[in-house]
């Protein structure tokens, strides 16, 4: 596994071990690139175990636990601020950046309520998956909060699926 280490990266990628799958997703959610588990043919910024004897230069060491403290370490390790305009631009399963698609592109893919009441969508262009804001972005902003994760949540883009 190689680490880029580039510090003008446009978003920082991460690659994690097969543990922390739930930390990847959360980091998912900041918009950062988290690949779980680790592929060693891809260059990564960072390298994050849970494994203490862990042999890899660099490695970002976390506490066992739970995500979001894991987040929350991984973020004070690195210095790195989380950027509201990525804030949900990810797919939380592909890691695929979401892009925004024609209300129309997703009538019968997602609950009619929501299709008639919703504006707005994201799709993750690799498995299809359909995104909007709704009640589980301020669920997902609160619980950020709460690990102390803080966003300015005003300038949040629509890209969730509830």
């Amino acid at each position: 596994m190689r680490f880029r280490k580039n510090a003008h990266a446009p978003v920082e990628s991460f690659a994690l071990e097969g543990n922390l799958g739930a930390t990847a997703k959360w980091l998912r959610v900041l918009g950062f690139d988290a690949v779980c588990p680790a592929d060693s043919s891809v260059d990564y910024d960072y390298y994050v175990t849970t494994r203490k004897a862990a042999r890899i230069s660099g490695a970002i060491i976390v506490e066992e636990g739970s995500a979001l403290p894991q987040v929350r370490q991984v973020l004070e390790l690195t210095g790195i601020k989380p950027d509201p305009e990525r804030l949900l631009s990810r797919c939380l399963v592909c890691n695929v950046l979401v892009q925004a698609v024609p209300k129309d592109a997703v009538k019968g893919k997602v609950p009619e309520g929501i299709f008639d009441t919703v504006p707005a969508f994201t799709q993750c262009p690799a498995c299809g998956r359909v995104y909007w804001e709704g009640s589980h972005r301020s669920r997902m902003l609160s619980a950020l909060e709460q690990a102390g994760i803080s966003l300015d949540a005003r300038s949040i883009p629509c890209s969730q699926e509830e």
